[in-house]
């Protein structure tokens, strides 16, 4: 996985591994490799598989050590959003928060985040050259998902290096210097948070902080950590894979320029966008995604291509 060939384009492999071992052990990250889809979804529809273990098997019946100190933060946060929850937990936390996430406030973003696009690249006029990424890509996400949440502009820089700590320790192969920085993120961000959401409960706005923070069902309201870990959430994960993703399609559309002169030319025909936008879109992600590894957890012995899998062991799709 460092060979620089292989991060560069790894679909060669890839594709020669879906013939020839669609199902593989890999010993040194201890994890079975999936690479089919029938097989992948099989696995994400299965109920022996789950984003979490400690929900149905404790540590010591795993085997586990106890956790790691120095990463005390970052777990507590990684245990307290949507995408490392399972039932109940998790279908408790989406009910909640989908009272507050609405389409509609999403769909009420769309204007807004069109001209933070416009603002951006006016700003890029006249240049011969710029990057693409840290000038255009990497500031458009970190925008929107502020204005979101209601964070203020002059706390916005914190957001970036915040987000790209911490997910570093989502990654295969990472060092003590990558997980002290990535817990002293959640520790800053935690803080930061905090801080915001206290002053939104005196006095609430029109954004998404607020509008969690008021939430109830039946009773029931999102904890301070469950609110944190949501907010941590979305601009992790919807900023990498907003930036990873965007980056993609631009590189893929360089290099097919057939493809490229045909949005420029759908973009400059009158009338209302076209639908080859939304299938480009979607043809892109798919293309050259922003997000090509999930693991799950094995909860109870099952087999996959030939491999008897056991509890706490992982398979990566």
């Amino acid at each position: 996985m460092r060979d620089p060939a292989f991060i560069r384009d790894p679909y060669p492999l890839l594709a020669r591994l879906r013939d020839d071992a669609p199902v593989f052990c890999d010993p040194r990250s201890n994890a079975v490799f999936v690479l089919r889809y029938d097989d992948i979804t099989g696995v994400l529809r299965s109920r022996r598989f789950g984003r979490s273990i400690l929900h149905v098997r404790t540590r010591d019946e795993l085997g586990w050590p106890l956790p790691d100190a120095r990463q005390a933060a970052f777990d507590r946060f990684d245990s307290n959003h949507l995408l490392s929850t399972e039932p109940p937990v998790h279908t408790r936390l989406r009910s909640l928060i989908s009272r507050a996430f609405t389409l509609k406030r999403v769909e009420d973003l769309r204007g807004r985040i069109a001209a933070i696009v416009d603002t951006t690249l006016d700003e890029l006029t006249g240049r011969t050259t710029f990057d693409v990424v840290s000038e255009f890509v990497e500031p458009l996400p970190v925008t929107v998902i502020a204005e979101l949440l209601g964070v203020e502009p002059q706390f916005r820089p914190n957001l970036r290096p915040w987000s790209a700590a911490i997910v570093k320790l989502y990654e295969h192969e990472h060092n003590a210097q990558a997980q002290r920085a990535a817990n002293d993120a959640v520790v800053a961000f935690d803080a930061f948070l905090r801080t915001l959401i206290a002053a939104r409960r005196r006095d609430p706005q029109d954004d998404l902080i607020s509008a969690l923070a008021q939430v109830e069902e039946e009773g029931d309201r999102i904890s301070e950590d469950e609110l944190i870990g949501t907010c941590m959430l979305l601009l992790n994960a919807g900023h990498e894979a907003t930036v990873n993703g965007l980056s993609a399609a631009v590189k893929t559309l360089l290099r097919r320029r057939d493809a490229w002169d045909e949005l420029v030319d759908a973009a400059r025909a009158p009338g209302p966008p076209a639908p080859l936008f939304a299938t480009a879109v979607d043809e892109l992600l798919r293309y050259d995604t922003p997000a090509p590894l999930f693991e799950r957890w094995v909860l109870e012995y099952v087999q996959v291509g030939g491999f008897t899998l056991e509890p706490g062991s992982q398979v990566a799709l």
